[in-house]
């Protein structure tokens, strides 16, 4: 009964987080969003296992401005950035605007401190922009990820790109 409880939180705390990120980090009026399915997985760390939500998106439709952004939410993360508690001793967002598998624009930002702090929550790098008159597919990006004490290194979790764009 009690895990069935915490799972229930779990969700809902990670709907409410990606929900709230989603708001902050919301398009312009003008700007129309294009986002992924969600994208999910579970990764086996220490004590429970962590769970990641995950959506890709891009705006500027009918803009020439292109923003790519990803939203990250999880949940049973830990709760101590300290040695023995913590989850990851790497987590990088690394995202990119790209077209017929040019890049134009990229970036990353490291999430390992906020997974590692706290139990559940969202998180987005700040966005990459590009100006094209070029309509068409736009984004895409991975998460890098290195277990805390497993000593087997870095694993990349390849995501789905954006829908396409006009």
């Amino acid at each position: 009964m009690k895990r069935k409880i915490r799972a229930a939180v779990a969700v809902v705390a990670t709907a409410l987080a990606l929900t709230g990120v989603n708001l902050v980090t919301a398009s312009p009026a003008h700007a129309a969003a294009s986002c992924s399915a969600e994208q999910r997985n579970s990764v086996p760390t220490p004590g429970f296992d962590t769970d990641f939500s995950v959506k890709v998106c891009v705006d500027g439709a009918g803009s020439d401005t292109k923003r790519a952004y990803i939203i990250v939410g999880w949940t049973d993360g830990g709760d101590s950035s300290t040695d023995g508690d913590r989850k990851f001793d790497k987590l990088r967002i690394h995202q990119k605007l790209e077209r017929n598998n040019t890049a134009y624009d990229s970036n990353s930002c490291s999430i390992a401190g906020k997974v590692n702090r706290n139990s559940s929550g969202a998180e987005s790098c700040s966005s990459v922009t590009y100006t094209s008159s070029a309509r068409g597919g736009w984004t895409g990006g991975y998460l890098e990820y290195d277990i805390d004490r497993d000593g087997k290194g870095s694993f990349t979790w390849s995501l789905h790109g954006s829908p396409v764009i006009s």
